[in-house]
């Protein structure tokens, strides 16, 4: 067993199979640091809980997909999806490029969100995992209006932000933001449910679904929520 194997049957709510996949599409194309900061990453956020929530067909856009792990998690999932990774660091952008000839419903996009209302596209879902809080308010509100606009009707937001409680694992995400990305992303405007459900509603949206994951990790609590646009 490799090393990314044994990491990723720590776990015991991994999808082991599928992460094993994953680890192999990775091998010799980055990395073993950067291998392993996908699997880890990959293996803390609720991977088998999101998948489930996501449409088993059509186009779902990953926003800020970073090496493109989890879409291609949910690609392997089914290949009736079409999955569209975004990233505007290059690096990581670049990482994900080079595992796309081995997966034909995988897609990396070289293009922001405005160029993609350009195109006019449409998706029936979009991702936003642990993206939204690394912005100002007043910026999460541009970028869930222009989501609005990319997304077919009835289309859905799967958002991953960080839970309520309990306070003290609130308090460790809350640090470990401001320590690992104070440079790249230093920006941290946490909301609760009720503000995210509020703040969802006043931008046409009505709220589907909503669980919370506490034991998952030393730093793991995580709420899940998924709003409909109307």
């Amino acid at each position: 067993m490799s090393f990314f194997e044994w990491l990723a049957t720590i776990n015991r709510k991994c999808d082991n199979q599928y992460i094993r996949k994953i680890a192999e599409l990775y091998e010799a194309e980055i990395s073993r640091l950067a291998k392993f900061q996908l699997i880890e990453r990959l293996r803390q956020i609720p991977h088998i809980e999101i998948e489930a929530l996501l449409p088993k067909s059509g186009k779902i856009l990953d926003v800020g997909a970073g090496r493109g792990g989890f879409a291609a998690y949910a690609s392997l999932k089914s290949e009736a999806r079409l999955i569209f990774g975004i990233e505007t660091y290059k690096k990581r952008f670049n990482d994900g490029l080079k595992i796309m000839p081995k997966l034909k419903n995988f897609v990396m996009l070289d293009c922001d969100i405005d160029e993609l209302l350009v195109k006019n596209e449409k998706f029936d879902a979009v991702l936003l995992m642990d993206i939204l809080h690394h912005n100002k308010y007043e910026d999460q509100k541009k970028i869930i209006e222009k989501i609005y606009k990319l997304l077919v009707d009835n289309g859905k937001v799967i958002l991953l932000e960080p839970g309520d409680y309990p306070k003290f694992r609130y308090f460790l995400i809350w640090l470990y933001d401001y320590l690992f990305y104070f440079l790249t992303m230093p920006t941290c405007q946490y909301r609760s449910e009720k503000e995210w459900t509020d703040f969802f509603e006043n931008l046409k949206f009505t709220k589907k679904y909503s669980t919370q994951i506490t034991n998952r990790g030393f730093f793991f609590t995580r709420k899940i929520m998924v709003f409909e646009k109307l």
